[in-house]
């Protein structure tokens, strides 16, 4: 008597699936949770390579999205584009209660082995700042537990006891709530990995966000809001800022855009090379005023003191929309880096010498910001390379701009002879 081994199921990876054409492509679309990523899609852990479909994988840019994920409960985030052989996928239609197959749902099933037939190309900077984070806040969960277990055999201090249970039930509850969360996933019926190329070619040609339309929408960066405040309210900057381009071209009659604005003012609290840490940026996010009223100074006190130029845009008889463009060829001060060289001197002379500017406004007032005149200040403190007359442009190389900052304070601080 002989026995009938029943053949092994076959294991499958099945989802409900929503099936469409794109670009004369069949494609598959469902979202996925986080905590189910890693066994379907694993993250890419090798640098500095291009790979298959992909661009090289910039872990510092993995890091920011996985910063942003972190900080940001309301936190949005695209989809990840795949390619798969055709062969290598089944689709299973749902039938209404008549028995008709849909034509668009049904739940899409991959052979477990097949899922190596899966390329990404694009969203491995995302795929593995999810990965990244997850597997952190999963070590913080170990940790804790571990930490917490011992101090308790040990009979700790209750405080750190107490402490303990709360850090690990703040970071379960953060780790379940991002597992079950979800990210969209598109996968495409193509194999070829030209194709695949080509397709990742066509993604990335689509235009990113322009600096001053996410300076302008994002509303978590107190230096953003701000610059929207001191721009209303500023004398000098009346109809002077760019709302709609990230920078200003030689012709155009703005002075700034908005995003360098907010920039600016950061420099004014941090410095020109300064970091805005977590907790600051909370403590501003909560009270932006001073820093409304910093850059108010800035620009309607210091800057018309130190130079002809700004005064001139406060004259009421003088149409800055006109002057501007005409006189940019022509002097530096109307350049951003220039703009952001005297925030950062304005910082540094009351980081170090005191709140007192009276004698950094007197020395920068006495030196020129014409092109034309091959001594002017921004060349003698080597922001600028002297060349034709009108063609000149400040440099912003951080060891130049740092050099230019550091000769305007000890110039300025030399005793008047």
């Amino acid at each position: 008597m002989s026995l009938i081994v029943p053949a092994p199921r076959e294991q499958l990876f099945e989802v409900q699936a929503q099936r469409y054409e794109q670009g004369g492509r069949e494609v598959f679309t469902f979202p996925l949770d986080l905590a189910q990523l890693d066994g379907v899609f694993p993250p890419r852990v090798d640098e500095d390579v291009v790979k298959d479909a992909n661009r090289r994988l910039t872990p510092s840019h993995a890091k920011q999205i996985e910063w942003y994920l972190d900080q940001q409960p309301d936190w949005v985030l695209g989809g990840i584009l795949l390619g798969v052989e055709r062969e290598a996928v089944r689709f299973v239609r749902f039938e209404d209660e008549a028995g008709t197959p849909s034509e668009k749902l049904g739940t899409l099933q991959i052979p477990l082995n097949r899922l190596s037939a899966i390329k990404m190309f694009d969203g491995q900077h995302r795929r593995r700042a999810i990965h990244d984070l997850l597997a952190r806040l999963r070590n913080y969960e170990r940790e804790y537990e571990q930490q917490l277990n011992e101090a308790i055999k040990n009979k700790g201090d209750k405080e750190l006891i107490a402490s303990l249970r709360n850090k690990l039930s703040q970071t379960q509850t953060k780790l379940q709530s991002m597992e079950k969360q979800s990210i969209p996933v598109v996968l495409y019926m193509e194999g070829d990995i030209n194709a695949l190329k080509r397709m990742f070619a066509d993604a990335a040609r689509t235009k990113p966000i322009e600096a001053v339309t996410r300076a302008r929408f994002d509303d978590r960066d107190p230096f953003n809001l701000a610059a929207d405040k001191v721009a209303e309210q500023s004398e000098l900057l009346q109809d002077i800022v760019e709302w709609e381009r990230s920078t200003v071209a030689r012709t155009s009659p703005k002075l700034l855009a908005f995003n360098q604005l907010a920039t600016i003012l950061k420099t004014l609290v941090f410095g020109y090379y300064g970091r805005v840490s977590r907790e600051r940026n909370r403590e501003f996010q909560a009270n932006y005023q001073p820093v409304v009223e910093l850059g108010l100074e800035w620009t309607d006190n210091f800057l018309p003191s130190v130079c002809r130029e700004y005064e001139q845009l406060l004259d009421q008889e003088v149409d800055s929309a006109s002057l501007i463009p005409v006189r940019r060829p022509e002097t530096f001060a109307y350049n951003v880096t220039v703009l952001r060289v005297l925030a950062a001197c304005f910082h540094d002379w009351r980081q170090e010498v005191g709140e007192d500017v009276q004698p950094l406004v007197e020395y920068i007032r006495n030196e020129s910001f014409d092109t034309s005149v091959e001594r002017s200040l921004l060349i003698k403190a080597g922001l600028v390379v002297a060349g034709t007359n009108g063609t000149n442009s400040p440099v912003a190389r951080q060891q130049d701009v740092k050099g230019a900052i550091r000769y305007i304070l000890d110039k300025a601080e030399e005793p008047v002879s």
